[in-house]
């Protein structure tokens, strides 16, 4: 009898198991696509107006995606799916109320391997930005005669070691990676 209950407790959960495994395939395999015209808009495209349209596109899809699988963990998703809807998120400049959520679910998950937590920090540079505060991360700049300039700064002084403890590059580190001329 013993043995019957194990069978069928197997069973079930290999059954449950394979069940979520494909539906977080699918998840992934959307998050990745919906990420992918993410940035080929930006890379190929310079009509503003198309990539704030695909923003929107994107966006809703996101959120259709979150609603029906959960937030996407890196557990849950992986790493570049993660990516793919933190950058969605990040160019969700039309809902505000939607970045902040997804800033708050990131928070949450500081530090516990979940989410990676520099992508937390340019989200709260940016809502942060948006809503006329300062940057606490320093993320958010432009690249001028090869250096990388922010401004708004909270506090310069404690932004090296702010930056350090969340794993960002120092600023010259940042600059030399992606200011090249």
């Amino acid at each position: 009898m013993l043995l019957k209950i194990i069978t069928v407790l197997f069973i079930l959960i290999s059954f449950i198991h394979t069940g979520n495994t494909k539906e977080i395939e699918e998840y992934k395999i959307e998050l990745l696509t919906i990420g992918e015209l993410d940035q080929k808009i930006r890379n190929e495209y310079t009509y503003w107006d198309d990539a704030i349209r695909i923003d929107k596109e994107n966006l809703a899809k996101l959120k259709s995606l979150i609603k029906k699988y959960g937030f996407p963990t890196i557990p849950l998703v992986g790493k570049k799916a993660h990516q793919a809807a933190f950058l969605i998120a990040q160019h969700a400049a039309s809902d505000k109320k939607f970045m902040l959520y997804f800033l708050n679910e990131m928070e949450s998950r500081l530090g516990s391997m979940e989410i990676t937590d520099q992508y937390y920090a340019y989200l709260l540079d940016r809502t942060n930005l948006m809503s006329d505060l300062k940057q606490i991360y320093g993320t958010q700049g432009n690249c001028i005669n090869g250096i990388y300039e922010v401004t708004n700064i909270k506090d310069p002084i404690k932004l090296p070691q702010l930056r350090k403890e969340i794993g960002l590059l120092t600023l010259t580190e940042f600059s030399k990676a992606v200011c090249v001329e």
